[in-house]
């Protein structure tokens, strides 16, 4: 006959405290992690990186006239070339590492969109300040890690709802070429 191997009854208060307390430990770790938000200190970047997947709809194409005029999408983004001088970016700009950019967007609300390699880091170089007619976006001491895709949107809003408008739009890649790294990366010998 097979034996059964029972635990000793002493053994059992032991057992059920152990895991009452394990279980105690993980709910409150749960909870401060949840609960550890730092206070944001002065002059600390304010953008909070999205890992939101952003669903593109392309319109229904309709029968139009052919005297109608065809919607056209403008581009809002300008380039500050130097005080009081502007120029629209074209599609691709090549550009030294070390030098710094100041991109604008016409309109009271902007959306932003910028390698996601700026909000990895506490990053003071990137700054984007929404002024009354336009919002600014300047990214000072460049890398060749900040290589990528700038561009911004009008958004509309209705209370807190808002979304893009695709026809006020600006956008252009940027190429920082050099091999000046980011303080965040070190070189490899």
């Amino acid at each position: 006959a097979a034996k059964r191997l029972r635990t000793p009854p002493a053994m059992k208060p032991w057992l059920l405290l152990s895991l009452l307390l394990l279980q105690q430990t993980l709910q409150s770790a749960v909870g401060q992690s949840a609960k550890s938000k730092r206070p944001k200190e002065p002059g600390e970047n304010r953008i909070k990186p999205s890992n939101k997947k952003v669903k593109t709809r392309t319109p229904k194409l309709k029968e139009r006239n052919s005297t109608e005029p065809s919607p056209k999408a403008s581009s809002i983004m300008t380039r500050v070339m130097e005080k009081g001088h502007f120029q629209k970016p074209t599609a691709t700009l090549n550009l030294s590492a070390g030098q710094s950019i100041e991109l604008r967007c016409k309109g009271n609300r902007i959306g932003w969109s910028y390698p996601p390699y700026l909000d990895t880091f506490k990053d003071t170089r990137l700054s984007i300040k929404q002024h009354e007619r336009y919002s600014r976006l300047i990214l000072e001491n460049a890398t060749a890690a900040d290589t990528g895709e700038y561009s911004c949107w009008l958004l509309q809003c209705k209370g807190y709802n808002c979304k893009k408008d695709e026809s006020k739009r600006g956008s252009t890649y940027i190429f920082f070429a050099g091999n000046k790294l980011s303080n965040n990366y070190q070189r490899i010998k």
